[in-house]
């Protein structure tokens, strides 16, 4: 009975390590990969709004900023297929309507570069200094909370695994004097 108890609780240990492991690293990844692609889609776009671009500065933000749009929404959809519960699905569901948000504005922004005469910088500067920190708040709020509960979630997990693997020790402990 205590072999066949210490094999279970082992069993039960290596899930949860596999766990850890299989979902809740390769969630922390895909956030952190988001929130850096986030944040260099900003660099990028509030780039746009510098004085004294050249067209080529221009089209190198642009560029700069089609290419971590790209990379952001790889690292969102491959985050998405981690998600499990409701409440995260809401959570994501919300990121996203932020994210279209944001997307819309910037691509507004984009327009306005491409455009490259003086009233049409005027307006993508004002926008970047003025609305660009308000749009961003909504996306980054929502991937830090994914960051803070992915990291409760892990801890959660190894504080079983840990709990698990005393409990077996105990049990080979006991059925070893017994």
């Amino acid at each position: 009975i205590v072999a066949f108890f210490i094999v279970s609780r082992n069993n039960q240990t290596a899930a949860v390590y596999q766990d850890i492991a299989n979902v809740s690293l390769a969630r922390v990844d895909k956030l952190g990969e988001m929130l850096a692609n986030f944040r260099q889609i900003r660099v990028e776009v509030r780039s746009l709004g510098l004085i004294n671009n050249s067209t080529f500065d221009a089209d190198k933000y642009v560029a700069g900023t089609v290419k971590a749009i790209g990379e952001f929404e790889q690292s969102k959809n491959e985050f998405e297929s981690l998600l499990r519960t409701d409440e995260e699905k809401e959570n994501f569901k919300q990121m996203n309507i932020a994210w279209d948000d944001f997307y819309e504005f910037g691509r507004g922004l984009l327009v306005l570069a491409k455009k490259g005469d003086a009233e049409s910088f005027n307006k993508l500067a004002e926008d970047v200094r003025v609305i660009c920190h308000i749009k961003k708040e909504g996306v980054e709020k929502i991937i830090r909370d994914f960051i803070s509960k992915q990291k409760l979630e892990t801890q959660k997990l190894v504080a079983e695994a840990k709990e698990s693997e005393v409990t077996t020790l105990h049990f080979a402990l006991a059925g070893t004097f017994a």
